[in-house]
This record gives structure tokens, C-alpha cells and sequence, in this order.
């Protein structure tokens, strides 16, 4: 039986999702190739390459060496959206742990709009809260 991680919880259990909880929780230890992160991640290699290189065009993650015919990448944790990442992962553990809630407030932001977005997140569930506009 596979165990789920709290962000596969609070987010679903979908390969992106993994392959973040991986690079996230894997930070700082090694580098790895694309079939450790398929491996480990239990992520297919079709999906993967579908996946993973629009993260290193956007330097998300970055390529380290080369060993043999394998590339070698980490998590760039200077990126912003990895910084969100890892507080993101942060807080779901922090919460899971000792319970109580957590607010996010976000703006997603793109062609033209700006969406403000609220986010409870409680050790069951995360859940819209009333926008303050």
C-alpha cells in the first residue's frame, strides 16, 4: 500500500504533484536523473517527459553534470517559485503535525488579470474562504 504524503492529501495524488513533493523533499541531498525522479516519484517516463522540461526551461530545476548518458538535475532554490513551494510544503506539514490552520492569500497573475485567491487549509481539507474584495 502506498503511502501519500501530506501535499498529495491536501492537493490530489497527480504526477506534477508528486514530482514537487519530490523535488522539494529531496532538496539539498543529491542530484538525480530522470529515471531516479521516475523511480522515486512514481512517475511513468512518458509523463515525465512530458513534465519536467517546461520546469527546467523555466530554471525550476537545473542541470548539474552528466554521468554516463544521464543528466544529472536539482531543485533550484533560489527560483520564487520554488521558494513558494517549499513554504507551501512547510505549512501542510506544520499544520498535519500540530493541527490548527493555515491562511493562504495569493494573487494569480496573467494576461492582463489579477485573480485574488484565499485558501484555508486545515488538517481535513482546504477550502476557499470569501475573498475580502
Amino acid at each position: 500500500m502506498k503511502i501519500k504524503s501530506n501535499f498529495t492529501k491536501v492537493f490530489g495524488d497527480t504526477p506534477i504533484n508528486r514530482l514537487w513533493e519530490f523535488l522539494v523533499d529531496s532538496r539539498g541531498a543529491f542530484d538525480y536523473s530522470m529515471t531516479d525522479i521516475c523511480e522515486v516519484a512514481d512517475i511513468s517516463w512518458n509523463t515525465l517527459k512530458e513534465i519536467f522540461p517546461p520546469l527546467v526551461k523555466e530554471g525550476i530545476v537545473k542541470e548539474t553534470r552528466k554521468v554516463s548518458r544521464a543528466t544529472m538535475y536539482i531543485l533550484n532554490e533560489s527560483h520564487p517559485k520554488v521558494v513558494f513551494m517549499i513554504g507551501m510544503h512547510k505549512a501542510i506539514n506544520m499544520v498535519f503535525m500540530r493541527g490548527g490552520k493555515f491562511k493562504i492569500e495569493m494573487r494569480i497573475v496573467g494576461k492582463g488579470s489579477s485573480t485574488p485567491m484565499n485558501i484555508e487549509l486545515t488538517k481535513s481539507s482546504v477550502q476557499p474562504i470569501a475573498s475580502r474584495h
